[in-house]
């Protein structure tokens, strides 16, 4: 039995069909056709099955080369289209993109479980420019799917390339690691974002020479403090052993590449010797260059290359 939402797509094919006819961008044959493959694609997404998943997403891809190839068409006849042809033709382009959001919603509603879904859906509203309800989708995939670390590393990522929200994936990223507290991932994402931040502050406040001092905290933020905060937690909650080494070495490669950052690797290689005084990745790397001159010698006699640790 077709839900609403497929009821919905039913319903506007017929008048998209006219509403195309008019545009007159598509022949009487195009136009037969589409009508042809759209009532395919309503018969199949109707499936009980599994497969009417692939019937959605193959829908919505039509229907989004549809849109596409409608756009192509209007530029190149646009020197010659009337204004009532023009007008339509944005009517069109609205009606396909109503009923590709009616088949994600319903997509979702049938197979949540697949987080490629929500990727698509997540794209297709940045293509149609659907920014607040990009940001209700994200948070909605956090309810459904909060049992992988991998969404809150997402919604972070999500919220970068859209809003350049540090912040806003701060708080994703700290959701995650309070679900999630012996997740590696989500703590390399949460000091990737806040070696940025810092990065971006000291940028910022490079470029206005006559800014107004700023207080302690300002100044704790672009020495770095929520970088060694990062790192604090995981050592506190983690602790070091051969199953963590592999992050704290990620954690030292990442800082490195920020002069501002460097100064903790060398905290951390030395609590690993306080803990591990046996580390065979640390002695390792001993072994192949001078080391760092600044790292306490009643800990380790020789320093370690930063080079090395690339």
């Amino acid at each position: 039995m077709a839900t609403e939402s497929v009821q919905a797509c039913i319903e506007a094919s017929a008048e998209l069909s006219v509403a195309i006819a008019e545009t007159k961008l598509l022949n009487e044959k195009e136009n037969r056709l589409l009508i042809i493959q759209r009532k395919h694609f309503e018969k199949g997404i109707k499936m009980v099955t599994d497969q009417a998943e692939e019937q959605y997403i193959r829908y919505i891809s039509y229907d989004w080369d549809m849109i596409e190839m409608i756009q192509e068409r209007r530029k190149s006849a646009q020197v010659r289209m009337e204004d009532k042809h023009q007008k339509k033709t944005n009517e069109v382009i609205l009606m396909f993109g109503n009923n590709i959001n009616h088949l994600f919603l319903d997509l979702l509603k049938r197979f949540p479980n697949n987080l490629k879904n929500w990727a698509l859906y997540l794209e297709f509203c940045r293509k149609m420019k659907m920014h607040n309800a990009s940001f209700d989708l994200v948070d909605r995939m956090i309810k459904v799917h909060g049992d992988k670390p991998i969404v809150f590393a997402f919604a972070a990522e999500w919220t970068l390339m859209r809003r350049n929200n540090y912040e806003l994936a701060r708080t994703y990223l700290l959701q995650g690691l309070h679900s999630h507290r012996d997740s590696h991932d989500l703590y390399l994402e949460l000091l990737k974002n806040e070696l940025e931040f810092t990065s971006m502050l000291k940028q910022k406040y490079a470029a206005c020479a006559n800014t107004p001092e700023r207080d302690s905290t300002k100044d704790d933020l672009l020495a770095g403090a929520n970088c060694k905060l990062v790192y604090d937690d995981a050592k506190n909650n983690l602790k070091f052993s051969e199953k963590t080494i592999p992050l704290f070495k990620s954690m030292i490669q990442m800082m490195n590449k920020y002069e501002f950052a460097r100064q903790f690797t060398l905290d951390i290689i030395s609590d690993i010797l306080k803990e591990m005084p046996k580390c065979e990745w640390l002695h390792d790397l001993s072994a192949k260059s001078h080391l760092i001159n600044k790292l306490d010698t009643s800990i380790h006699s020789t320093p370690y290359p930063l080079a090395e640790l690339e």
